[in-house]
This record gives C-alpha cells, structure tokens and sequence, in this order.
C-alpha cells in the first residue's frame, strides 16, 4: 500500500526462510502468501510493460502456484477469504482471461457480504469497478452492476470506514492523471 515494492520483497525473503522453520497456521500462512501473490501481480504487470516474455512467463507461474496455494489456504481460515478471491480475480484479469476473472470477483463478493468483511468487500468493488472501466474489457457489467455503480458502493463504503488511502486510489481512477 506503500508503494515500497523492494521493501515488501526483503521482507517476504525474511518471512519465507523462516516458513520453512516451523509449521504455519493457515491464518498466519494465508496473509504471507497473499503478499507473495501482490508481488507476483506488480511484477507481471511491470514485466508485461517491459516486454520481456521470459520474465513475463515466469511471474506468470509463480503467481498462478502461489494463487492456488493462496486459496487452498483461505479455505480454512474465512478471515482471508474475500480478498484471496479477489487477487485471483486481477490475476485472471492480467492473464486476458476475463470471464474467469469475473467469477472470482463474483466469489469475492458473495463471501464479502455473507462474511460481513467490509473493508474486502469495498475493494473487491473498487476492483471490478475498475477494470470494468478497462478499454480492453469484453464485460460492461457484473451481476447486473456497471462500473460505475461498482465504484460508488466503493466511494460509500470507503467514507462509511474512513478509509482515506482508498478513496483516494479511488480517486485516481474515477480522475485518471
């Protein structure tokens, strides 16, 4: 959320040495893979900019191993669950598999309300909202949902918590640079 990519990477390196050292529980497991999947994500998004298919490949594999171990892992512990769902979801939405991704998103949603995980929930919205904004979306809506009303339950959700760093992500969606 930092935008400290090199930050994120050191410390993953650290915490996944010491993974191997001890039998982790799912709910502390679950949140170290998912900053392992957001690296990933960065990354094969940065790697497609470069245009260097090797590295594109590779992010590619790693994210989609680190996903399912991701998802396995929030299967026991719900805490987790709506944003694992999500980040496979942008996953899927990077790798141009759109309607694959929209189901995802759909899961989130879904375990988002039943679950009551509101701050999830709201980024997940953010998240469709956004990429149904994308000129290369195939998809105008979810669930009967345009992008637009995805982004307003989002603003709403955002300023009902206080979550200022989001609307402001927001922000830069709805207002592009």
């Amino acid at each position: 959320m930092m935008g400290d990519v090199n930050g994120a990477r050191s410390s993953l390196s650290y915490v996944r040495e010491r993974v191997g050292e001890i039998q982790a529980v799912p709910y502390w497991f679950t949140p170290f893979l998912m900053s392992e999947m957001l690296i990933y994500l960065h990354e094969m998004v940065g790697s497609a900019k470069s245009y260097s298919i090797s590295e594109s490949r590779k992010n590619r594999k790693r994210a989609e191993k680190t996903g399912k171990k991701m998802i396995r892992e929030s299967r026991k512990s719900a805490c987790w669950r709506t944003e694992s769902l999500r980040l496979m979801g942008i996953y899927y939405w990077l790798i141009d598999k759109q309607k694959r991704a929209l189901k995802w998103w759909h899961k989130s949603i879904h375990e988002g309300e039943r679950l009551g995980a509101r701050p999830e929930l709201s980024r997940t919205y953010m998240e469709v909202g956004k990429r149904l904004l994308e000129p290369k979306s195939k998809c105008e809506e979810l669930n009967g949902i345009s992008a637009e009303e995805y982004l307003e339950k989002a603003r709403v959700m955002f300023e009902e918590m206080g979550l200022q760093w989001d609307l402001e992500e927001l922000e830069r969606i709805v207002i592009p640079n």
